[in-house]
């Protein structure tokens, strides 16, 4: 088997109890009698671990194959008689500030049960979750698989709020950093990355929207009435994300004109000294070049003849940087 790590948590109104290192035979072996469950698996899906689920809570065949399907598609969930299946992605929460990898979250919601499958990093953004559960603070602990649904997917799209506090921090010293020449080196890297996570965190998030709004939509089996104010909550904070998207990019693209601006004057700054040097060079060139003709030049039998080409040479390097200077050029 490919997963890397399967945990359990079972919960009713009165406990919650948490299993790390699951292993498929325990999962087989599960009393399912009056409580709920929340298998969670780690790493990479297997057919061994599909068909252990599928057959511990009498999931249907059909919804075999969708499982395998889905994790290929843009994300979505599907409705089933008495199942949701959620292709969903999220952002893990060991990622580096700079360097933003999407995870793919398939999630399986039966009326007693789900199963979360994360095909990417260890460590995940359900901690809070978890910990509420086991408190006994989650209201999913009176018996409320679709609240417990809810949590999950209220965990994601806080996972994306510290993305994008994330990227206003790197884009509030971009703009400081702008001017810098010494920053400048590295900020073309900067500005590419930028933009690269935000593309990433709009691809989960627009989906995400469209997840949200089709359960608030859609009638199913599986979420109450009273949990349609929250989807709504959800619906709404995705729909800031996506405006915080937008302002930042907009916000990128009125900061790159400066930056443009900044190398374009810095390149030229570059140019206009080794323009000037170069201009310098040209007389003292023609100085060295004409006496150091292989042929008998008659001055250059004179005593002083050396040390007179060294003054000529000072003097015509001084009087040009003062011409700069006086035209203003330097």
């Amino acid at each position: 088997m490919d997963t890397t790590a399967l945990s359990l948590i079972t919960f009713n109104k009165s406990e919650a109890h948490s299993t790390e290192n699951f292993t498929l035979d325990d999962l087989a072996q599960l009393d399912k009698s009056d409580v709920l469950y929340w298998i969670n698996a780690e790493g990479s899906s297997s057919k061994e671990l599909i068909d252990a689920v599928y057959r511990t809570f009498a999931v249907p065949d059909y919804l075999r194959e969708n499982m395998h399907l889905i994790s290929t598609q843009r994300p979505a969930v599907r409705f089933f008689d008495d199942f949701l299946l959620f292709n969903l992605k999220m952002i893990g929460a060991k990622q580096a500030k700079r360097e933003v990898e999407p995870e793919r979250l398939i999630m399986l919601v039966g009326s007693t049960f789900i199963f979360t499958l994360q095909e990417g990093k260890p460590g995940d953004v359900f901690d809070k979750v978890r910990e509420r559960l086991l408190s006994g603070r989650s209201k999913s602990r009176q018996m409320r698989i679709d609240f417990l649904c809810y949590e999950l997917l209220d965990a994601i799209i806080e996972s994306f709020y510290q993305t994008l506090d994330n990227v206003g921090d790197e884009i509030e010293k971009f703009e400081q950093s702008i001017f810098s020449m010494k920053e400048n080196k590295k900020m073309s890297g900067v500005l590419h990355g930028i933009r690269n996570n935000l593309l990433i965190v709009r691809k989960a998030v627009y989906p995400l929207r469209d997840v949200i709004y089709d359960l608030e939509r859609l009638e199913n089996s599986l979420f109450q009435k009273d949990t349609e104010m929250y989807l709504h909550d959800l619906y709404n904070r995705a729909m800031q994300e996506l405006e915080t998207i937008d302002l930042y990019r907009e916000l990128l693209a009125s900061l790159q004109d400066p930056y443009l601006s900044n190398l374009s004057q810095k390149l030229n700054e570059i140019m206009k000294i080794l323009t000037i040097i170069t201009t310098i060079f040209i007389p003292l060139s023609f100085i060295t070049g004409f006496y150091g003709m292989n042929v008998d030049i008659p001055e250059l039998h004179y005593r002083y003849t050396y040390a007179g080409i060294v003054i000529v040479i000072i003097l015509v390097t001084v009087g040009m940087l003062a011409w700069f200077r006086r035209k203003k050029w330097i």
